[in-house]
């Protein structure tokens, strides 16, 4: 008998141990990057801005940060800038992008690795990409002089899909005879420069819906609707040159060319079932609202029209319906005083001294920020958004029917509501709340509890 009931207490012991093991857990990945409004105008001296700081990832267990891993590839203890940080959450990796600050260059290591024949600051970048899609957390690395050139810029940062993978272009050659472009995935184990075709045919375009910079970068059509560029079709053709016009019947018009640029995609991805637009003004918007484009991929050409306001700068979508995301103040973008305006750094850390902790970064720029959310409802049509209590606060992500919200220091969940107002204020939950990590929190993901592993693609320095 007493064995009997050993046995059954180590049969419990072990089911409750793997149930405990296969559940999913909030994970945090903290950083500050160039990506993000907080890093412009920094009044701290350049050597010390907040893109050079650690990039943490965080687990949440029984409701405490528990740190994972330091996702800078820093290896020789120099200042780095976090150039770029991207979360394709649809196939469940981070893209991390970082640059060798300017002012090491004049170190006595970078003197001794520069030369006449290398391409200078441009060997010394660095990439990683945080992958949790398998049984494990893998940290992939590499330096950059595998890959050169490595003349990158945000603006030429673009996804795209071939076999089965998601591709994502981290450098532009502008003296390429082949386009330009140097593409990577996951692994980390092709870097070569991306044929025009086959980069065209498959773009992939679905964008974060947290407090970001992101320059749409979809492009399909010009004003003149002469881009040839053929987003859904398989490369049938030997050359871009016998291209067709895109099939995608672009609601432009040649009267229209003294106020848009082009056409841009915002919303396209090989499992979506709508593609949505916008057009490039030549002149800023001075309209409240900004006009979008939605197309069923099973009506080709049939294009209806979506209202939002012009704050909306960039959105994520969830389950083909709802699009969400952080409002940026689009008025004072790129024209504002940082010594003078009300909520820049400067004086916002004149008012709050006391209100941000500097363990991780700087005072936000909160010029940009409105604490306001939303989500629009593409079967409904109907728009709602959220004035949240502190302006310092962005829309995470929907997951498995959850919002995740970070307000100020607090990360937020309540369930969507599918009937109605999405948002169930009265339901939230504060998950967790820390002054010192969770302002500098951009991304989450959910994952059981697994190990961090750590594997080095080039040589490790």
């Amino acid at each position: 008998m007493r064995e009997s009931v050993i046995l059954l207490l180590f049969v419990f012991t072990i089911f409750f141990k793997g149930h405990s093991q296969s559940e999913k857990q909030l994970h945090l990945i903290m950083f500050t990057s160039k990506d993000v409004p907080t890093d412009r105008n920094d009044p701290r001296n350049k050597v010390d801005q907040d893109s050079t700081l650690l990039s943490i990832l965080w687990r949440l267990d029984a409701g405490s940060l528990h740190a994972l891993d330091t996702l800078n590839l820093n290896p020789f203890h120099a200042i780095t800038n976090m150039e770029h940080c991207r979360h394709f959450d649809d196939y469940q990796w981070v893209y991390i992008q970082e640059k060798e600050y300017f002012p090491t260059f004049f170190t006595e290591r970078s003197k001794k690795l520069f030369s006449n024949d290398s391409l200078g600051f441009e060997d010394f970048t660095y990439i990683s990409v945080l992958d949790y899609s398998g049984d494990s957390i893998y940290l992939r690395r590499m330096v950059g002089e595998k890959y050169d050139p490595f003349g990158s810029t945000k603006i030429y940062h673009r996804a795209f899909r071939k076999k089965n993978l998601l591709y994502y272009t981290y450098s532009y050659d502008d003296q390429s005879d082949n386009y330009g472009n140097y593409i990577n995935n996951k692994f980390l184990d092709d870097g070569h420069e991306v044929d025009r075709n086959t980069y065209q045919n498959r773009l992939y375009v679905k964008y974060e819906s947290g407090l970001f910079f992101r320059i749409i970068t979809g492009y399909i059509t010009d004003k003149n609707n002469n881009y040839k560029a053929r987003v859904y079709d398989s490369n049938k053709y030997e050359s871009s040159n016998q291209w067709p016009i895109n099939n995608l019947n672009i609601p432009t018009s040649d009267s229209e060319s003294e106020l848009y640029k082009y056409f841009g995609l915002m919303y396209a991805t090989e499992n979506s079932k709508v593609v949505i637009g916008k057009k490039k003004r030549w002149k800023k918007n001075s309209d409240s609202l900004e006009i979008y484009y939605h197309m069923n991929k099973n009506n080709f050409g049939v294009w209806d029209t979506i209202l939002l306001p012009k704050d909306v700068n960039t959105f994520n979508v969830h389950e083909d319906r709802y699009l969400y995301g952080t409002h940026i103040n689009s008025d004072i973008l790129g024209k504002y005083n940082p010594k003078r305006n009300r909520n820049s750094t400067l004086s916002y850390m004149d008012r709050y001294p006391e209100k941000y902790s500097w363990k991780y970064a700087n005072y936000p720029n909160l010029i940009y920020s409105k604490g306001v959310i939303f989500i629009y409802d593409l079967e409904d049509r109907k728009y709602y958004e959220l004035q949240l209590p502190d302006r310092d606060s962005e829309f995470l992500q929907i997951i498995d029917g959850w919002i995740y919200l970070r307000v100020y220091d607090e990360i937020w969940r309540m369930p969507l509501n599918i009937e109605g107002n999405p948002f169930r204020l009265e339901e939230k939950e504060v998950l967790i709340k820390d002054k010192a990590v969770i302002p500098n929190v951009h991304h989450i993901f959910l994952k059981e509890k697994s190990p961090v592993v750590e594997k080095w693609i080039t040589s490790k320095p």
